[in-house]
């Protein structure tokens, strides 16, 4: 039985193995499929493609290497894993690799400078503090703390950002590249908050902030420990939840984006102050979450009823299809997003690839909301999660195919590559 996280497609693939075996599908009327071999948390598996196969999969530090060029622009701009292996800085002209300390979680900063190597405290219960953090500078030991923090993260600077375990409300130590702690915020997020344990964090290396968010609360931090401001949803706003904050990419501030309970904004923010910077769009009926385009000029949305494209800069939508209350057909079909999907975009020509329950595949469409490229894609995978990214021309898919757990590092396992090529699919 084939499984994936986000994908399944064995209903139709069951069907044309049928046609096939029964010598009901006629030559040239069977759509070409093929099995793939790559390596998913050092274990084999198959990955399915019809009627287009992946030209290029990538499920090694090696394959990444020799293929850096072709593949770069997909890869986050944060430190990552690929088997093993961390890569940072994907940015420059040659890949920056170098093999995990085994045995120990271990952190790079973003340019692989430094690393800190976490000795965790063996126990039945999730422990407040690691046994001992090494941190080292371009492979030297510079020094050691006893009782350190249980997970980090190292900005370019040297600075060192322990966190609480992720059963407690976050609080964070501050490091410097010398050792000596800083400073610690006991409690991150305003006291009364409903969701005060699972505080996500992002550096924003070129502002030299620490961006710590959660359900109802968003607070930036400089490097030497002090909150510079914080920006909460009023009390009286009972539904309503952030999701994902960032850096806007095109230079005005922080996006917030909020789900509301039938609607959704995105709020812009002073990266200084906190301060109001206006909103890229406020109570659209646009699902969330939202996933921007590699130029940062289009937004694709979705959720398991709808999706569509929205300008970045003015919020206006291109399209938008599925709805909860009037069927959308697709090929005599309902559309319905695959669980836990994130759909991806392009720039020029603007477009949306997002997966589809049933048989109606991983899918591009145009600006129009029009269909124009399909691919039924699956594998035998449990605990992946998998990222749908366009190429800023939308001539090339990559599907990511990635650790589903939270470790405080991401883990990638295998990158996949189509061609998106309208001709050649069967929409």
């Amino acid at each position: 039985m084939l499984k994936s996280h986000v994908l399944c497609r064995v209903p139709t693939l069951l069907v044309w193995a049928g046609l096939c075996a029964s010598g009901l599908c006629l030559d040239g009327l069977c759509p070409a499929k093929a099995d793939v071999e790559v390596q998913i948390n050092g274990v084999k598996q198959t990955v399915r493609s019809a009627p287009v196969d992946p030209f290029l999969v990538i499920d090694s530090a090696d394959k990444l290497r020799n293929n850096y060029e072709k593949v770069k622009q997909f890869l986050p701009l944060a430190p990552f894993q690929i088997n093993n292996y961390w890569v940072v800085n994907p940015t420059d002209a040659v890949m920056r690799a170098f093999p995990e300390m085994e045995h120990f979680p271990n952190y790079p900063s973003a340019q692989g400078e430094y690393m800190v190597v976490i000795s965790p405290r063996h126990s039945e219960e999730i422990p407040r503090y690691s046994k001992r953090i090494d941190f080292n500078r371009q492979g030297k030991l510079l020094w050691q703390k006893e009782n350190g923090p249980v997970a980090a993260l190292v900005t370019e600077t040297g600075t060192v950002i322990g966190r609480s375990p992720e059963d407690e409300p976050l609080s964070l130590q501050f490091f410097a590249a010398d050792g000596h702690l800083i400073t610690e915020i006991p409690s991150v997020f305003t006291p009364g908050q409903r969701m005060p344990y699972r505080g996500h964090l992002r550096l924003l290396p070129a502002q030299q902030l620490l961006l710590a968010w959660e359900e109802r609360e968003v607070v930036t931090i400089n490097y030497g420990g002090q909150v510079q401001w914080r920006y909460a949803l009023p009390a009286e706003i009972r539904f309503a939840r952030i999701i994902e904050p960032d850096i806007d990419p095109l230079g005005r501030g922080i996006y917030v984006p909020i789900q509301y309970e039938k609607d959704s904004s995105v709020e812009l923010l002073n990266v200084k102050d906190g301060t109001s910077n206006g909103a890229i769009w406020q109570h659209k009926l646009f699902p969330l979450p939202l996933h921007l385009s590699p130029k940062g000029q289009l937004a694709a949305v979705n959720h398991r009823q709808r999706f569509g494209l929205v300008n970045w800069q003015n919020g206006e939508s291109l399209f938008l299809r599925g709805s909860n209350d009037v069927i959308d057909l697709l090929d005599g079909k309902r559309l319905v997003v695959e669980a836990n999907a994130m759909a991806g975009a392009s720039d020029a020509p603007p477009c949306l690839v997002i997966p589809l329950a049933g048989d109606l595949g991983t899918s591009v469409f145009n600006a129009a909301g029009r269909r124009i490229w399909s691919c039924n894609i699956a594998w035998d995978a449990k605990d992946v999660r998998s990222r749908y990214l366009l190429s800023a021309d939308s001539k090339t898919l990559a599907i990511m195919l990635e650790s589903a757990a939270d470790e405080g590092k991401r883990k990638i396992f295998t990158l996949l590559l189509y061609n998106v090529d309208p001709v050649n699919s069967t929409p």
